[in-house]
């Protein structure tokens, strides 16, 4: 399995999760003191929080501008296609993971056509004519798997949320990402053996 490392631990993540900030009026609303649930006879305590890996699409596409040839690599979200110019190729490093890793959603002739097509969208937001390059063929694809620190916690005393934090930049997941992984359980639960 090729992924990239995580930076985040157990207690930063908890920290993230229990900081104060305006949306919790300042821990005032902040997260509920450990409850223990049991639905179908299984027995779980939220909040809780498990660092889950997410798969992505590496692509490299060869592309040409005035300048010649070049490569330009982006990576494809393989729960929800969210799409990002890949510049990590130094953090990857191949190795075995017990945690749980979520199953691939987007099939690799998809997550291309999804990079291509926002790598294109990308290249024509840019300033002028003359200096874009011009997307040509695809030149390699792999998958590889990056971490997510996600918190399950009670909403308003009755809803299950989950809250996530980047556990490489330690920034928030985004909403996108969110609904990708929660997609990403939903389709795990169904076919268990994915």
């Amino acid at each position: 399995m090729i992924y990239v490392p995580a930076s985040v631990d157990a207690e930063k993540a908890r920290a993230f999760f229990r900081r104060r900030r305006w949306g919790n009026l300042f821990g005032a609303l902040g997260l509920e003191p450990p409850t223990q649930e049991k639905k179908r006879g299984v027995v779980t305590q939220l909040p809780c929080m498990e660092r889950v890996w997410v798969p992505h699409y590496q692509i490299d596409f060869q592309v040409f501008s005035r300048k010649g040839p070049g490569v330009v690599s982006v990576s494809v979200e393989a729960c929800s296609g969210c799409f990002a110019i890949f510049q990590m190729h130094d953090a990857l490093v191949e190795g075995e993971k017990e945690e749980e890793t979520l199953p691939l959603l987007l099939d690799e002739k998809d997550a291309v056509m999804q990079g291509r097509k926002q790598l294109l969208q990308t290249i024509m937001r840019r300033r002028g004519q003359q200096g874009k390059p011009v997307i040509e063929n695809t030149l390699a694809t792999a998958v590889f798997y990056y971490p997510f620190w996600v918190c399950y916690f009670k909403r308003r005393g009755k809803f299950i949320d989950v809250k996530l934090q980047d556990a490489v930049s330690a920034e928030r997941g985004g909403n996108r990402t969110k609904q990708g992984i929660l997609n990403a359980f939903v389709a795990k639960r169904r076919n268990p053996t994915s």
